[in-house]
C-alpha cells in the first residue's frame, strides 16, 4: 500500500476537506444484510461472553464489514469534555486512549452538525493528526444517541487512495452506531463498577492507615458496597437482554426453526429488554387493511379475540405506531389523549394494561409489516438505552415477518412452477441446468435427474446454436427476452415449437447469477395459423382464380361481340333471306285474295310459307342474341356436329364474300359431349374467321377451309379447321395461342387465347400444327359427356 504524502495547508477551510455530499453521488455496492446480522449477533454473543471488551469488538467488525485500514469509537469524556478512543482497530490500534479535542476535530464536527460526514485528508486543517501515521485518505463517520442526545461516533479510515466509502458503508456503521448507543448504559455501568471497585479499595486501605474513622468509613464502604450491587444488577439486566438477542439472532441465521417458537423467543426477549409485564406481536393483513395479532405472551387468552384486528382509526397505541410510522409510548393508559373512549379503556383495563409501547416493523425496503408492542400493569416509562435494544429486537422481528413472507411466496411459487404446464427451467451463466419443473419434463422429455447438471444446449437444434449464447449475453446485461419464438429439441429427437421468455436471476447483492426460463409449446398454435394462412391462400387463390373466370368471361363476350360484327355481313344475309321471302310470299297471298275468286288454298300456302320465313329470322336473330348475351357458362349434353353446322351458318354469307371454298366434312358416329353451346359456337368461329382471314393474301390457289369432326381415341371427338394459307414459322406457331399475340394488323390477340381457355375448361386441348400441303391446321378435342360426368 502506497501510503499518502500529506503536508499542512494552513490555508485549508474546513469546508474544503468535508466531501459529504460526494458520498450520495458514488456508486454503492447492494445491501448485505447477512453480513450485517452476522456482526450483530457477534457483536451480542461478545456482550454476553466478555462486555468489557464489546467496543472494541464492534470496532474490529466495522473495520472488517465496511473494508477499512482503520476503525474506532470515540466518546465524549465526562471529565475532560473532550473525545477519547476507547476501542480502535487496524492500522491506528496503536492509538487506543488517544482523542481529539471536542470543539476543534471531526468527531466535534459530526456531533455540532448531528449527521454523518465524511472527510477527505483531515490532517490539512486539524494539524495535530500530521504525526500519526498512516495517514488518512478518506473518514467516514457517524454519530449515535442515548436518550435523544449524540455521545460519541463510529469511524472508518482508508489509509489508500484507491478505497472510497459508499452508501453501504454508511448503512452498515449506522446500525453499529445503534448497537453502539444500545451498549453505552452497560459501558457507563462498567465504567462506574470499576470506580466503586477503586474506591472501595481506597476505603480498605484507610481502614488499615486509619481506625479513628473507622465508623465512617464503614458507612461509606456500605454506600459504595450498595452502588455496586445496583451497578452489578443493572449489568445482570443488560446482560440477560442481550443474551435474549443473541438467542433470537442465532434462530434467523441458522434457520429450521418453527415461526411460533421464535415468536416466543422475540415475545420473551421484549419482556426481558425492556422490563414489562407483557409482549404482542402484530403483522399487516393487506386484504383487511388492518394489524392482525399474530403471537402474545402474558396476557389473558381473551386478549386474542378483544385486539384480534387494529383498524388504522381503532383507539390503540399500535393504531397510532402504524399511522404516525415510528415507536408510541402510552406512559399511563387513564391518562392518554387518543384512549378515550369507554370501550376503548374498558378493553385496556380488562386486560390489565396501564402503560404500552408500540414500535412498527418495516422491511428492509421500507415497507410495513407488522407491530412489536410491551405492556405494564403499571404506569412506566421505558428508559433511552433499553429502546435502543428493543430497536435491534425489532429489527429481528421485521426480518422474521418478512422472511415468512418470502418463504411463503417461494412455496406458492414453487407450487405454480410445479403445476405449470410451461416449462420453467433456471440455468447459470454458463447455461447449465439448475432447475427442471414437471412441465420441462412433459414437453422436453427429460427427467429433472437427466436434465440437472446439464448444458442447456441439448434442447437447441442444428441452424439455432448462436441463441443460447445470445440469450445468456442479454441476461448477463440484466435484460429480458419477451415471448422469443423459436424451435427445440426434445429427447426422442423431434422438433417442438415455443415461445420462450427468459429472465435474469440476481443475488442479494443485485448480481446477475443466472437465468429463469419459460417455454411454452405453442405447436398447435403453429400449426392452426399455418392452416389459416394455407386456407386465406386458397381463398386468395380461389378468388383470383374466379376473377380470371369472370375476366375471361367478359373478355369472351367481348370477342364474340367483335366477332359478330365481323360477321355483320353474314348475318344481314341470314336475315334478309327470310324477310325476303315473307315479303314475296305475302305478295303472293294478297294476288290469291284478290283475284276474282279468291284462292283460298294457294293463300294458305303463302300463308304458312310466311310464318317458315319468319320463325328462319328468328332463330337467326335468336342464336345472335345467345351468342352475345352475358350469362354463366352452363354444361349441357351436345352434338359437337350441331354446334359446327350452326357456326358455319353465321359465317357462311361472310366466307362467301371473302371467296372462300368451304368443305364440312362430319362424322355421323360421333359421342355427344358435356360442354356450353355458346363457348363452343365461338371457338369455332374464331377458328373459321381465323383461318379466312389467313388465306386473305393467296392468290396462286384456291381459298379452301376444310372443317372435320370425328372419334378420338375411342371416347372423345376430335374437331379440326385446316385453311389454305401461307402458315406461320415455328417460334410463332409455339406463341399463337398466348394473349396478345397476333400477326393482324388491327388484332387484338385474345381470340385464339380465350379459345385455349375455353377448351382447357371443358377438359379438352388444342393445338395447331402445319399441313402436308400450303396452310396451318388448327384442332382439339373434348371428351365424351359420360367421362365428363
Amino acid at each position: 500500500m502506497n501510503e499518502p504524502l500529506v503536508t499542512a495547508d494552513m490555508t485549508a477551510s474546513l469546508e474544503s476537506i468535508l466531501i459529504t455530499d460526494e458520498l450520495n453521488k458514488r456508486p454503492s455496492r447492494p445491501p448485505d444484510y447477512e453480513t450485517e446480522n452476522r456482526a450483530l449477533l457477534t457483536i451480542a454473543q461478545h456482550m454476553a461472553d466478555s462486555p468489557a471488551t464489546t467496543l472494541q469488538k464492534l470496532a474490529e467488525l466495522a473495520m472488517q464489514i465496511c473494508r477499512a485500514d482503520s476503525a474506532g469509537i470515540s466518546l465524549v469524556s465526562k471529565k475532560s469534555g473532550d473525545f477519547y478512543w476507547p476501542a480502535v482497530a487496524g492500522a491506528w490500534k496503536p492509538r487506543i486512549g488517544g482523542g481529539t479535542p471536542r470543539n476543534f476535530g471531526p468527531c466535534g464536527v459530526v456531533l455540532d452538525r448531528d449527521s454523518m460526514q465524511l472527510f477527505r485528508c483531515p490532517e490539512r486543517f486539524y494539524p495535530y493528526l500530521m504525526p500519526i501515521s498512516p495517514p488518512v485518505t478518506e473518514a467516514l463517520l457517524t454519530p449515535f444517541y442515548v436518550e435523544g442526545k449524540a455521545v460519541g461516533t463510529v469511524w472508518v479510515i482508508a489509509h489508500c487512495a484507491e478505497r472510497k466509502f459508499d452508501a453501504e458503508d454508511l448503512r452498515l456503521i449506522e446500525s453499529l452506531g445503534r448497537f453502539a448507543a444500545a451498549f453505552f448504559p452497560l459501558q457507563t455501568a462498567l465504567e462506574a463498577q470499576e470506580e466503586q471497585s477503586q474506591s472501595l479499595r481506597v476505603i480498605n486501605e484507610r481502614l488499615v492507615v486509619s481506625s479513628v474513622r473507622q465508623h465512617e468509613l464503614t458507612e461509606q464502604a456500605q454506600e459504595a458496597e450498595a452502588a455496586l450491587r445496583g451497578s452489578e444488577e443493572l449489568l445482570a439486566r443488560e446482560l440477560s437482554a442481550t443474551q435474549h438477542l443473541q438467542s433470537v439472532g442465532a434462530l434467523l441465521i441458522e434457520g429450521g426453526f418453527a415461526a411460533s417458537a421464535l415468536n416466543d423467543k422475540i415475545l420473551d426477549a421484549g419482556i426481558a429488554i425492556l422490563h414489562s409485564d407483557m409482549a404482542s406481536m402484530q403483522t399487516l393483513d393487506e386484504d383487511q387493511d388492518a394489524l392482525r395479532m399474530l403471537a402474545w405472551r402474558g396476557f389473558d387468552p381473551a386478549f386474542g379475540k378483544i385486539f384480534q384486528l387494529s383498524c388504522p382509526d381503532t383507539e390503540t397505541s399500535c393504531s397510532v405506531a402504524r399511522r404516525s410510522g415510528h415507536r408510541i409510548v402510552v406512559p399511563d393508559v387513564e391518562n392518554c389523549d387518543f384512549i378515550i373512549s369507554r370501550t376503548a379503556l374498558e378493553n385496556h383495563r380488562k386486560m390489565g394494561i396501564r402503560a404500552v409501547q408500540s414500535t412498527p416493523l418495516f422491511s428492509r425496503t421500507g415497507r410495513l409489516l407488522g407491530m412489536l408492542s410491551t405492556h405494564w400493569h403499571n404506569p412506566h416509562t421505558p428508559q433511552a438505552g433499553d429502546l435502543c435494544l428493543f430497536d435491534i429486537l425489532a429489527r429481528q422481528a421485521a426480518d422474521l415477518i418478512e422472511r415468512k413472507q418470502s418463504e411463503e411466496a417461494r412455496g406458492r411459487l414453487v407450487a405454480l412452477v410445479g403445476s405449470s404446464d410451461d416449462a420453467i427451467i433456471s440455468t447459470d451463466l454458463n447455461g447449465i441446468v439448475r432447475t427442471w419443473n414437471r412441465g420441462a419434463e412433459r414437453l422436453f422429455g427429460y427427467t429433472a435427474e437427466e436434465a440437472i447438471g446439464r448444458p442447456v444446449e441439448m434442447l437447441i437444434p442444428a441452424g439455432h446454436a448462436d441463441e443460447e449464447s445470445n440469450i445468456l449475453d442479454r441476461i448477463r446485461r440484466g435484460e429480458r427476452v419477451e415471448h422469443y419464438e423459436t424451435i427445440r429439441r426434445r429427447k426422442d429427437g423431434s422438433t417442438v415449437d415455443i415461445s420462450l421468455s427468459v429472465s435474469p436471476v440476481m443475488d442479494q447483492r443485485g448480481l446477475v447469477v443466472g437465468a429463469s426460463k419459460i417455454a411454452r409449446d405453442i405447436t398447435d398454435r403453429k400449426r392452426l395459423e399455418q392452416g389459416r394462412r394455407n386456407l386465406e391462400q386458397r381463398e386468395r387463390a380461389i378468388a383470383v382464380a374466379t376473377a380470371v373466370q369472370e375476366m375471361e368471361a367478359e373478355l369472351a363476350r367481348v370477342s364474340r361481340a367483335l366477332t359478330v360484327g365481323e360477321l355483320a355481313t353474314s348475318i344481314a344475309h341470314e336475315v334478309n333471306q327470310p324477310l325476303a321471302g315473307i315479303v314475296t310470299n305475302a305478295e303472293a297471298g294478297l294476288r290469291w285474295l284478290k283475284a276474282k275468286t279468291p284462292q283460298l288454298h294457294e293463300a294458305e300456302e303463302s300463308l304458312n310459307l310466311i310464318v317458315r320465313d319468319g320463325n328462319r329470322a328468328s332463330e337467326v336473330i335468336l342464336r345472335i342474341r345467345e351468342f352475345l348475351k352475358k350469362d354463366t357458362p352452363r354444361a349441357t349434353r351436345l352434338d359437337i356436329n350441331v354446334v359446327i353446322q350452326e357456326s358455319v351458318a353465321l359465317a357462311r354469307s361472310e366466307l362467301l364474300k371473302s371467296g372462300v371454298g368451304l368443305m364440312v366434312e362430319l362424322s355421323a358416329e360421333l359421342p355427344p359431349v358435356r360442354g356450353d353451346r355458346i363457348q363452343l359456337q365461338q371457338v369455332m368461329l374464331n377458328l373459321i374467321m381465323n383461318g379466312s382471314e389467313a388465306m386473305a393474301s393467296v392468290a396462286d390457289r384456291p381459298r379452301e377451309l376444310r372443317l372435320s369432326s370425328q372419334k378420338f381415341e375411342n371416347s372423345g371427338v376430335l374437331v379440326a379447321v385446316r385453311d389454305s394459307g401461307t402458315g406461320l414459322n415455328p417460334e410463332k406457331l409455339d406463341r399463337m395461342f398466348d394473349a396478345f399475340f397476333t400477326t393482324k394488323p388491327t388484332g387484338m390477340g385474345m381470340g385464339l387465347s380465350i379459345s385455349r381457355s375455353i377448351i382447357e375448361a371443358h377438359g379438352g386441348r388444342i393445338w395447331a400444327a402445319h399441313s402436308d400441303s400450303p396452310g396451318l391446321t388448327v384442332q382439339f378435342t373434348l371428351p365424351s359427356f359420360s367421362e365428363n360426368l
